[in-house]
């Protein structure tokens, strides 16, 4: 099993800085047009309170057995940016309105 570990962990890292990252190109579009109409604010809330109840697995995770460590940096990272287009869809939308 400590075979796999090394992979595993470059996975959950890599995959972890992709999903951060995806959120660029969404927020850099809402952010240069101000226009928020196609995205829907009900699954933006729900992806980011997944991602919140993710982010306290890693914590707890993390705080008592000493693991998923990157899972928790990238984790973190996107509960930033989940929170960030959650934050930006609802003052446009409400800006718009």
């Amino acid at each position: 099993m400590d075979n796999l570990q090394i992979p595993a962990n470059v996975a959950q890292l890599i995959g972890g800085i992709l999903i951060a990252i995806a959120y660029l190109p969404q927020l850099r579009q809402i952010i240069r047009t101000k226009s928020v109409k196609d995205i829907n604010f009900s699954y933006v809330l729900m992806v980011f309170i997944a991602i919140c109840l993710f982010e306290f697995y890693a914590i707890v995770t993390y705080a008592t057995h000493g693991v998923a460590g990157m899972f928790l940096i990238t984790n973190t990272i996107s509960v930033c940016m989940s929170g960030g287009l959650v934050g930006l869809v609802w003052v446009n939308r409400k800006v718009a309105k």
